[in-house]
């Protein structure tokens, strides 16, 4: 078995080391594979590279050439793998030396597993409960980095962004690399510091909020949609029942996790204003790269005084958050969006390639959706969505209006989650009303909700 092993080693050594000559790329996927059986075995493969720094399931994205792509913790009866992709070209930049592919047993009985690669090689070790075996290496030599490194691909961009001082732009993209889909939090004065335009806008708000003019009829509307379906404290809502709201202190708990929370985004969040804030058309800059486009919206907090058929809604304060989607869709699959070329020598990016010195790569979102399409994810693989805390700026303003109850809410229209107001206007059970339409039983209130209305079809004649 150690002949095997070492004559492995050799080989992967020399496969990896011509493979600047076989494939101008340099890129690979490798992969060890192992099968279970009824007893569970949990391995993970890792890479050490000369300084000592790791690229495992914990470090997942590396600023030298590998990316722990698939995380396994083995199933009992069946296949598990984990998975790496390998830029040769990066490791050599990075550093001299050896990389160290290592396979760690963490859990589970001797077994075997086969280490492939997406060049068509396969190798099979033996490894038994905690035992860490160094299996294969790579080495590297920084010295003909400049001459082996003579592509780019859209992994470079964070890196040149780096260069430019763009690094929120870089840590952006890192993001979407790494896959999780995870809303990615910044604080506000992130995006301020990058653009004059949402500065101005801000301070915009702060003014009108300062002079009590910041609410207008139609957020004023969108505020009231949102207080008929927020509770109070009296198990009822704030709208038509009273109490105070604080949607400042909620609006985050209500944006879901990931980027596939979209719909759910829209139907829960409480926001009352949105302004876009836009890059130049011609404007090369750290904003562009991070965003070029985002939205800042206003979310508020305040009471709600019911008395003789009106609702006084009393705006206390304001806070202003970030919103936007990292995601590479364009509405024409034919007519992509261009995101402009870039270099790793001065000046780095620019609107087309003339400009620029090789190595260059000039992209669009198809490059990123294409990067997906290659790696073997799925097309929204990366994407998410930003946000910051409304929380962390706020605004006091102190504006009032009344509002006719009787014109507010109907018979019919939602009070809540799962919640519905009926003929009388209580705020009922919407699955359980719903369910008594037309059962036989007249709900004229007898059995506590009144359903005798046009609302719910005059409870489909239960009554008559």
């Amino acid at each position: 078995m150690h002949l095997k092993i070492n004559s492995f080693i050799v080989l992967i050594f020399l496969f990896l080391g011509g493979l600047a000559n076989a494939d101008s790329n340099r890129t690979l996927t490798v992969k060890l594979s192992w099968d279970s059986g009824s007893e569970l075995t949990d391995l993970d493969l890792y890479i050490k590279n000369p300084k000592g720094e790791i690229c495992n399931w914990s470090n997942r994205n590396t600023n030298w050439g590998a990316t722990h792509e698939r995380d396994d913790r083995g199933v009992k009866n069946g296949n598990s793998y984990e998975s790496f992709t390998v830029d040769l070209n990066s490791m050599d930049c990075y550093s001299s030396g050896d990389y160290e592919f290592h396979i760690h047993h963490y859990s589970g009985p001797t077994i075997e597993s086969t280490f492939t690669t997406s060049m068509g090689h396969r190798w099979t070790f033996q490894t038994s409960s905690k035992e860490d075996k160094y299996a294969v290496r790579y080495r590297a030599d920084s010295s003909s980095c400049q001459s082996k490194y003579d592509y780019l691909t859209v992994k470079n961009i964070p890196s040149i962004m780096k260069v430019k001082d763009w690094p929120l732009a870089a840590k952006f993209m890192e993001h979407w690399f790494n896959g999780s889909g995870k809303n990615y939090m910044i604080s506000l004065y992130e995006l301020t510091d990058i653009s004059d335009k949402a500065s101005n806008a801000i301070s915009e708000w702060e003014d009108l909020a300062h002079d009590n003019e910041l609410i207008d009829g139609t957020i004023l509307n969108y505020l009231i949609e949102g207080l008929k379906n927020t509770p109070n404290n009296r198990g009822g809502m704030v709208i038509p029942d009273g109490g105070s709201f604080n949607h400042i202190e909620t609006e985050m708990s209500l944006a879901g996790n990931t980027w596939h929370d979209l719909d759910w985004e829209k139907r829960n969040m409480n926001w009352i204003k949105e302004k876009v804030i836009s890059s130049g058309y011609f404007e090369l800059s750290h904003f562009r790269a991070a965003f070029a486009m985002v939205v800042l919206r206003l979310v508020a907090a305040g009471e709600v005084i019911v008395r003789n058929g009106y609702a006084t809604i009393n705006i206390l304060e304001v806070g202003i958050y970030v919103r936007d989607s990292y995601d590479f869709i364009d509405e024409d699959e034919n007519d992509s969006q261009e995101l402009g070329c870039w270099s790793s020598k001065e000046p780095y990016v620019s609107f087309n390639s003339f400009w620029l010195d090789d190595p260059k790569i000039c992209v669009t979102n198809k490059s990123f959706r294409d990067y997906n399409r290659n790696h073997g994810k799925s097309e929204h693989y990366g994407d998410f969505r930003i946000f910051s805390n409304p929380k962390s700026k706020i605004i006091h303003t102190n504006q009032s209006f009344d509002y006719e109850l009787t014109s507010s809410v109907a018979a019919g229209d939602n009070c809540g989650s799962n919640k519905i107001y009926d003929c009388e206007l209580k705020c009922v059970n919407k699955t359980t009303a719903m369910n008594w339409i037309g059962d036989n039983y007249c709900d004229d209130g007898t059995w506590g909700i009144v359903l005798t209305c046009p609302a719910f079809n005059n409870d489909k004649g239960d009554c008559n």
